[in-house]
């Protein structure tokens, strides 16, 4: 009976309708699968997260002594600066580690942590390389920790307004604060220093060791160089003055120069060439470089990567805000299983099981022995000694038959005829072999890929099926090959 035209659409409708519904719970199915994915995912990296950051805080508890009330404002530190900057709440923490380590208390690590952020940004280096700088340039120079912030704006402004950087300045200044320090001078204008002999092309190692060779004669009564500045008539203790009346003094200066030595005076000579009135500018902007640390890390975040790397420390903030109250009791669990462990060795129950495994290798060495013990040594040498004899025995006959001269040709030919065909029949069998699993396969993967092209749609699909369909001729191809290894075996026993 013939359909008619809404019958067909009817029946057609309702077709796709199963269709869809089908390929609907089954982009549901890969959908769940997918979302539980990375669901674990997530939670495996929240966990390491905060296990991460709870573990930097144990060595900052550990490297300040603190605890209580001063602990939790350590912890504060770190995790503010983790959801506020581009570092993460562990490298915070790490920040606050290494300032503990250079002496400082808790209340001053806190107080610390800013400018070493700050620092850090300003000059693109790692946080414990900032806060290295920060507590070596407070330490030479014998300020206090209150000055960080201080420390920490005079070097990011000395960098940018001068022919160096923040990590060229601190070497310079890890050299010569101790010396600088005990003549009077200050920080900014150390550094000032420093920034005109590295606008003069003098690295930061040359750069100190010179000025600390320099105050060093200066301070010594008894130097060539301090002669030499009393035969000027210069005789104040004010180093930054004693420079600038040795400026004036002009050609007349050349001994007093010549005085601090083949790597120094040519240093100090840069410097005077320069002329005293641009290192007391530098000096004086680094006077009013409050601020510069911060508005230098402004910039240098203020784009995508900064934004990117802001992004990052705040998502471990999110994700060590909800997993820090899970950990004490994933901490309380593993050390459940711990124990649990630690009882089963001591119980000796793990014991038992060895034994237990010990007795299975045991049995199964023990029947392997006995299988080889079961073998009649004498009796196998016995069969190979009488087939060897057999075959000596055919030997000789061949030999016989070589005796007539027409007779050798023909005897030859045949054994390497039979063994020729022995050799090529084992080879096809081989690779019938071979052949034959090879096509197995091919049709295996063309049935994954069938069934992958029945739960993706769209060009997806047609490309899993094309694939299927490709894959499944070249098995028949593989299959018709294994035949034919088979036909040319059979006609090599021919």
């Amino acid at each position: 009976m013939a359909l008619k035209p809404i019958e067909i659409l009817i029946t057609a409708k309702d077709e796709a309708s199963a269709v869809f519904g089908r390929l609907q719970t089954k982009v549901a199915a890969v959908g769940v699968a997918i979302a539980g994915y990375f669901g674990i995912q997530l939670f495996k990296d929240a966990v390491q997260s905060a296990a991460d950051f709870e573990a930097a805080m144990s060595r900052v508890e550990a490297a300040t002594g603190a605890s209580g009330q001063e602990l939790q404002a350590l912890q504060k530190a770190a995790s503010d600066a983790g959801a506020s900057t581009q570092f993460t709440a562990s490298q915070a923490a790490g920040a606050l580690e290494n300032l503990a380590k250079a002496g400082l208390n808790s209340t001053q690590s806190v107080q610390a942590l800013n400018p070493v952020l700050n620092l850090a940004a300003a000059a693109d280096v790692e946080l414990a390389t900032a806060a290295e700088y920060v507590t070596k340039a407070v330490m030479g120079m014998g300020l206090s920790f209150d000055d960080a912030g201080r420390v920490a704006d005079v070097l990011a402004k000395g960098a940018n307004a001068s022919n160096t950087s923040v990590t060229s300045l601190s070497q310079a200044l890890s050299y010569a604060a101790p010396i600088a320090q005990t003549v009077g001078l200050s920080l900014e204008e150390t550094t000032a220093i420093m920034g005109k002999l590295a606008d003069a092309g003098i690295d930061a190692s040359r750069s100190g060791t010179s000025l600390a060779n320099v105050l060093a004669q200066f301070s010594d009564p008894s130097s060539a160089f301090k002669k030499e500045l009393v035969a000027l008539g210069i005789t104040t203790n004010d180093f930054n003055e004693a420079l600038r009346q040795l400026e004036a003094s002009g050609d007349k200066g050349k001994n007093a120069i010549r005085a601090v030595g083949l790597e120094a005076g040519p240093a100090l000579q840069s410097l005077l060439n320069q002329g005293m009135g641009s290192v007391d500018a530098l000096a004086e902007k680094l006077r009013n470089a409050e601020g510069s640390a911060a508005a230098a890390a402004k910039v240098m975040q203020d784009n995508l990567q900064g934004s990117i790397k802001g992004l990052g420390s705040a998502w471990e903030a999110v994700q060590n805000t909800l997993m820090t109250p899970v950990l004490p009791v994933l901490t309380q669990g593993v050390n459940d299983l711990a124990n649990a462990f630690r009882a089963s060795v001591s119980d000796g129950t793990i014991d038992r099981f060895g034994q237990i495994i010990k007795t299975a290798f045991e049995n199964g060495i023990q029947g392997v022995t006995t299988f080889i013990a079961s073998f009649d040594v004498e009796a196998i040498i016995a069969k190979f000694q009488a087939w060897a004899e057999s075959a000596g025995d055919a030997f000789g006959k061949i030999s016989q038959y070589a005796q007539t001269a027409g007779g050798v040709v023909q005897v030859v030919w045949g054994a390497m005829s039979t063994g020729a065909n022995v050799v090529m029949a084992v080879i096809y069998k081989v690779a019938e072999a071979f052949a034959g699993v090879a096509s197995n396969v091919q049709s295996g993967i063309a049935l994954i890929l069938d069934g992958l092209a029945k739960v993706t749609f769209g060009g997806l699909s047609a490309s899993f099926k094309a694939a299927a369909d490709e894959i499944r001729l070249s098995a028949e191809a593989t299959g018709a090959v294994t035949q034919a290894f088979s036909d040319q075996a059979a006609a090599a026993f021919d």
